[in-house]
């Protein structure tokens, strides 16, 4: 079913951030726009400030910690914009079509899970 998203883009896959070690709010969603596979957070997404966070994609359905986010597929999709706001990330062609269960901002140094998002 998945699958679909990288070819024609009928389904997207969504989620809601929820707090792990700490707070997360708003959307993030994978979506298809002029051949592209992208990951939006949409307007309402906040998390605390950190150092080096980076957004991630993640094949377990909900990471709470370094070894569940990396017991699975993850990619990291690179640093984290903003800490609020709309932003947009790429997600690599070679990427698109796998099985992500989540969206994780993820603190790369202290290596902690700020927030999480289950996508289905």
């Amino acid at each position: 079913e998945e699958a679909r998203i990288a070819m024609g883009g009928e389904k997207s896959l969504t989620g809601t951030f929820r707090k792990k070690v700490h707070m997360g709010q708003g959307t993030a969603t994978i979506t298809r726009k002029d051949g592209k596979t992208l990951l939006v957070l949409d307007a309402s997404f906040k998390t605390d400030a950190g150092p080096r966070l980076h957004v991630f994609l993640a094949g377990h359905p909900d990471p709470s910690s370094s070894p569940d986010l990396h017991s699975m597929d993850a990619l990291d999709l690179g640093p984290l914009k903003s800490p609020s706001g709309t932003q947009v990330y790429e997600i690599p062609d070679a990427k698109a079509g796998e099985d992500w269960r989540s969206v994780v901002v993820y603190c790369v140094p202290f290596k902690v899970v700020f927030t999480a998002a289950s996508l289905n």
